[in-house]
């Protein structure tokens, strides 16, 4: 699947509610306006993860294998196609499965 199919998914997850946008490399450098939809991803994978320090490192590491390499200390903006790739990843792996073992399971084989 291309990245301009990516863009077209609007993600849902019927099991928890979760509701996503696809993520663009624009909104990376967004100011105003709504929520960016890579913000509600992370969320999302805090809370998935424990919340609290326990789940930002579920993100780091979601993030991490969904192909992120630029590590935590750099901003998303330093290489927005590969971001928006990252989280489009992830958002695909919640439509079908919001555990933990589930999502990380599932971007090992996507990896």
């Amino acid at each position: 699947m291309n990245i301009k199919s990516l863009r077209r998914i609007i993600c849902r997850n019927k099991d928890n509610g979760v509701f996503f946008g696809s993520v663009s490399e624009n909104e990376f450098f967004r100011v105003e306006g709504k929520q960016p939809n890579h913000i509600a991803i992370e969320k999302a994978l805090i809370d998935i993860g424990g919340g609290s320090w326990e789940g930002f490192q579920f993100k780091e590491t979601a993030i991490k294998l969904a192909g992120w390499v630029e590590g935590s200390d750099k901003a998303y903006s330093t290489n927005p196609y590969l971001a928006a790739d990252t989280f489009n990843k992830i958002q695909l792996i919640l439509l079908g499965t919001t555990s933990r073992s589930g999502i990380l399971e599932e971007l090992k084989v996507r990896k």
